[in-house]
């Protein structure tokens, strides 16, 4: 079975390489010369994609549908775009992963019609992966590399179709898997503002959110529980925000835990600034309370955990908006969670 797989994982990788030297050459001639872009010109495109996983090291259960969001960005030199993707594995035996990755991208130049253009990219994969035991489990946090080559279809441009193979190779005993990926996206253009020079002037303004949501446990049950936060956001200038919220994730069967999240954040706006995307980090100050599972854990304690987060704001009036947040907690006591939260904003 380990040589099988050690094959299989050779030829993906040939065929990887192979795609990227011919990605190569159709960017140079993309790069050199002036063509039509009247259906390719997107500066961003976001995806949400549904991918047919397989895992060749499992034992059992070698087959899940994955999902990811997926944001490209095209403001880099041609032919280079850099990606974000939030990706969820599915659950494979014994395994329960999801992650955030940061990708690096050739593309090609358009090719029949200026409707299809071919992309590989590669990059790290930060994963979250919930291993389940007989008697217990771990929350894990370790690193691989994503593989991604595909092909984008723009003939109905703003609507975007993808197709292409994904491969998560990772770097310790945890099991590699390659995926069908199926997406389906919109180009999203960036607010005129936002290309101004970001030193010229900042952007001051204030935000506040109430959010009601849903707490899940990343465990062998995946306990769930209700949540609730208040969070203020500074906009210090384009691209940058920091909040300060506090969260309270409520009461299940293994833990109530609340707590200070202040979170420093890269955003970018669309849509003539009423859309709003962002990327959050940031320290996790809480009071825990533990029950069930980890009985060598104190009942009650205090510690600093670490977030990832990221977040959808639409504005539907002048000062109004609504506010889409997702937290993964990080932590060392094997109580890792999300947090889904939804709920209404004011600026002023």
């Amino acid at each position: 079975m380990k040589k099988c797989t050690k094959i299989y994982e050779g030829l993906y990788h040939c065929c990887f390489i192979s795609l990227l030297i011919i990605v190569v050459s159709f960017s140079i001639n993309a790069s050199a010369g002036t063509q039509s872009q009247s259906l390719v010109s997107s500066d961003s495109e976001l995806y949400l994609t549904l991918n047919f996983s397989f895992s060749p090291g499992q034992s059992d259960r070698k087959r899940s549908l994955s999902w990811s969001i997926d944001y490209l960005a095209k403001d880099l030199k041609p032919p280079f775009a850099w990606q974000l993707s939030y990706y969820n594995e599915g659950h494979f035996s014994n395994h329960h992963r999801d992650g955030l990755a940061l990708l690096g991208f050739l593309y090609s130049k358009p090719l029949l019609q200026n409707t299809i253009v071919f992309s590989a990219g590669l990059g790290p994969y930060f994963y979250f992966d919930t291993h389940i035991y007989a008697d217990h489990y771990a929350d894990v946090h370790h690193l691989a590399v994503l593989y991604r080559i595909a092909g984008t279809y723009y003939r109905f441009s703003p609507v975007l179709l993808k197709l292409g193979v994904d491969h998560i190779q990772v770097m310790n005993r945890d099991p590699d898997t390659t995926a069908l990926v199926f997406s389906i996206g919109y180009a999203l253009a960036a607010s005129k503002q936002a290309c101004k020079n970001v030193s010229e002037k900042p952007v001051l303004d204030n935000q506040i959110s109430v959010l009601l949501g849903q707490t899940t446990v990343n465990s062998a049950h995946d306990e769930q529980s209700f949540a609730n936060s208040v969070e203020y956001r500074y906009a210090f200038f384009h691209y940058i925000d920091g909040t300060l919220a506090w969260l309270n994730e409520g009461h299940n069967a293994v833990m109530r835990r609340y707590g200070i999240l202040p979170q420093l954040w890269l955003e970018r706006d669309f849509l003539q600034q009423r859309l709003y995307l962002g990327l959050g980090v940031g320290p996790y100050l809480v009071r825990t309370h533990v029950y069930g599972y980890g009985s060598d854990l104190p009942r009650s304690f205090d510690t600093i955990h670490a977030v990832v987060s990221l977040n959808a704001q639409y504005f539907f009036a002048h000062r109004w908006f609504v506010n889409a947040l997702w937290h993964r907690i990080l932590t060392r006591q094997n109580r890792d969670s999300d947090v889904f939260l939804f709920g209404l904003g004011l600026k002023f």
